[in-house]
């Protein structure tokens, strides 16, 4: 469907006109749509009707179809700043959620998610970081990571090689050089660091982090040291096991990834035998279920 900023805007007004909400419309509109298009529509919505496309939503729908529709309406950097603010405010941290969002994200993603991050709270998330979790590995692995300073430029073998035969894990100062090895290196780099680890030692990189590292550390550095499409199949994987679904969790990895969701669903595909969209549609119901599929196609 080609994209028209102004007909999509008309189009999800006309969804939401009269008694009830047409929910099928929006999806047709907002299951097809990037984050930047939808930014276009929002902003042509505004022009023709005097009220934000949020507002309109909001008042339209409900449930997990709510969340779902107005989380594709945030910029995304928005999206994952507000999460963020939820991982880290009130009593307790919640450290699943910052290992979720924090250890895939990339320089440029980092820097706008910190910039959102700052406007809405006027604080850096690196002092709430620092503020909210107790000094370790933990936190210094999340200092690191959320400064947006990862060198993602390509790995040479030579350096992966020297660097994976120099790590040893016999002093409390050598394991903090493999957190900031790890926390300093982009996507690239890791892959490669992974496989020239498995050459050079017994143990895998997984059982290697799972022997000298343990509790939030661990899980953090596990998931630093998977391929992101990996990472999020396994995350969607753990949302729908079990009795209930996360739809949580389901919503907003599907938001914030659906740039990489073809590499996700290639990843869930191989390592679960089953396709992602398979599952969604036997863990999910109603407009959510529907939404989600549209994104999934």
């Amino acid at each position: 469907m080609a994209f028209n900023a102004n007909a999509d805007a008309q189009a999800l007004h006309a969804a939401m006109k009269g008694l009830g909400c047409d929910d099928d419309g929006l999806i047709r509109i907002l299951g097809v749509r990037s984050n930047a298009q939808v930014q276009e529509i929002r902003e042509e919505f505004a022009k023709l009707y005097g009220k934000s496309l949020d507002d309109a939503l909001e008042g339209e729908t409900r449930g997990d179809f709510e969340k779902i529709v107005l989380a594709l309406c945030e910029p995304t950097p928005r999206y994952d700043a507000k999460n963020l603010i939820k991982a880290i405010k009130g009593a307790g941290t919640n450290e699943a959620l910052l290992i979720e969002i924090l250890t895939h994200r990339n320089n440029g993603e980092m820097l706008a998610i910190n910039a959102e991050y700052s406007a809405i709270t006027k604080r850096t998330l690196y002092d709430d970081i620092t503020s909210d979790t107790s000094a370790g590995t933990f936190q210094r692995l999340f200092q690191k990571l959320c400064s947006g300073g990862r060198d993602e430029s390509a790995p040479r073998a030579a350096s992966v090689e020297t660097d994976a035969h120099a790590i040893r894990f016999e002093s409390d100062a050598m394991k903090n050089d493999f957190v900031d090895l790890l926390a300093s290196k982009g996507e690239d780099y890791l892959k490669a660091f992974r496989d020239e680890w498995a050459k050079q030692h017994s143990d895998s990189l997984d059982e290697s982090i799972k022997k000298n590292f343990s509790g939030d550390a661990e899980r953090a550095l596990l998931a630093l040291a998977r391929p992101s499409a990996q990472f999020y199949a396994e995350q969607l994987f753990d949302a729908f096991k079990g009795i209930g679904t996360n739809e949580d969790k389901v919503i907003r990895i599907i938001v914030s990834r659906r740039h990489e969701l073809a590499a996700i669903k290639f990843a869930y595909a191989h390592q679960f035998k089953q396709t992602l969209s398979e599952r969604a549609a036997d863990e999910l119901s109603g407009s959510l279920k529907k939404l989600v599929l549209a994104l999934l196609c």
